[in-house]
């Protein structure tokens, strides 16, 4: 699987001027009237004022002026530019283009970049912008003006739309100019892209994350050069999937409360012998998992418990353990919360002599789970062939098999240990 460093690297690179950018610190893009670093110029701090997801007017003095930009960004953080002044659509779509005219996709590195504008058309036409974070984790796909990924362009990042919705482009500038495309950064995608607007018609359908094709330099090659007008993407989910569940250690958890109990085990015999002492109590705990997996729509998550106790003055260190199964069906939370009523105690039995009773102090700790991250694999069975799989059958069917991270973050009140300590002994 791709990093979400890795997929940024495999984003086209704006044309950047001959001369190098100066460094500029993170959240901070910066507009320069002339061919030249050391021209009037205004900045742009996105962490001062400047809304996510909303519409913001460029400084007048470099409104429609701009003709170089330098930008440091954090990755996954994107601010785009427009042409033209549009609201956002009544939609709510804050990545809808429509109306924007040509535009310009800021991604951020993490360092400082360079953007030639008259490169991308977009010479003094820089009059408005909105920033956002993007997942990354679903990919992008890159749309150009021109042949061998040139001229202007627009990146759609399939985390902004929903998925399997047809998604039109009809007031975009770049409706049926699309003449190459770019899919590098996808993984468990694949997008389709219509001639029409309603979805009719004829349509690209070559665009798969897992595929060896990840670009295409002439659309005209394809019957499809400048015949773009909306898309629809979706998940490509695993046929089958075995997840690792995430053990819980002792270290993983802070005590909340004691649940403590003193037991007198007599013997009435008249020779030493093994006596039973048995204790139970309920309480209730609740826990709560949440999965960081991009693809999931909902997960399921199943709790056990082991433990190991020794004879006589026992300490019985208790792990838990979370195994977690994923939709990918139904529109669920990623989180998953489980309230239950545990029985805690023992079962024990110690040595007390002849007619006896020997006092046996019962503490059981209620621990509380730091809330925590836990990284555990998955091994995933595909119908297509994903980067980094290899094929391996299963139940008769040929498939292609990848081994995954998935993380889980595990919060709540658990049982963690329980002691036995052996006190004085008294004559019957």
């Amino acid at each position: 699987m791709q990093s979400i460093q890795d997929k940024v690297n495999k984003l086209t690179r704006l044309p950047s001027p001959s001369q190098r950018a100066p460094d500029l610190a993170s959240g901070r893009v910066r507009l320069y009237q002339d061919f030249n670093w050391n021209s009037n110029n205004t900045e742009i701090n996105i962490h001062d004022g400047y809304s996510q997801k909303s519409r913001h007017r460029v400084d007048q003095r470099l409104f429609d002026k701009a003709s170089w930009i330098a930008f440091n960004l954090p990755v996954g953080t994107v601010l785009t530019f427009m042409d033209h002044l549009p609201s956002v659509p009544a939609s709510g779509k804050y990545a809808d283009l429509s109306d924007a005219g040509r535009t310009l996709d800021l991604i951020g590195t993490g360092q400082t970049e360079g953007v030639d504008l008259d490169r991308l058309q977009m010479n003094d036409k820089i009059s408005q912008f909105f920033w956002r974070t993007v997942d990354l984790n679903q990919g992008a796909i890159e749309l150009f003006d021109d042949q061998d990924f040139t001229n202007n362009r627009v990146t759609i990042f399939l985390s902004e739309w929903a998925p399997k919705t047809l998604h039109t482009m009809d007031r975009w500038w770049i409706n049926d100019r699309t003449t190459s495309l770019r899919w590098k950064s996808l993984d468990r995608e694949s997008v389709e892209l219509f001639d029409n607007p309603d979805g009719r018609g004829e349509s690209f359908n070559r665009i798969m994350g897992g595929g060896e094709t990840r670009e295409v330099r002439k659309l005209q090659d394809f019957g499809f050069n400048d015949r773009i007008t909306a898309f629809r993407w979706s998940n490509i989910k695993p046929i089958y999937e075995v997840v690792q569940p995430v053990v819980i250690a002792e270290t993983d958890q802070d005590v909340d409360q004691s649940i403590y109990e003193e037991i007198w085990a007599k013997n009435l015999g008249d020779e030493q012998a093994l006596v039973a002492i048995k204790f139970a109590k309920e309480y209730t705990i609740s826990i709560t998992t949440t999965v960081r997996d991009t693809y999931a729509t909902g997960v399921a998550a199943e709790y056990s418990v082991s433990g190991k106790a020794g004879i006589g003055i026992v300490e019985a260190t208790v792990g838990w353990k979370v195994a977690v199964k994923f939709d990918y069906e139904h529109e669920t939370s990623k989180s998953t919360s489980v309230t239950t009523t545990l029985t805690v105690g023992i079962d024990h039995s110690i040595m007390v002599p002849a007619r006896s009773k020997k006092l046996v102090y019962v503490t059981i700790h209620r621990s509380k789970v730091n809330s925590k991250t836990y990284t555990t694999k998955a091994k995933r069975w595909y119908n297509e062939r994903l980067t980094g799989s290899h094929q391996s059958n299963r139940d008769g069917q040929e498939l292609w098999k990848r081994d995954e991270t998935v993380q889980i973050t595990v919060d709540g009140g658990l049982q963690g240990k329980t002691e036995i300590v052996l006190g004085e002994t008294k004559p019957l």
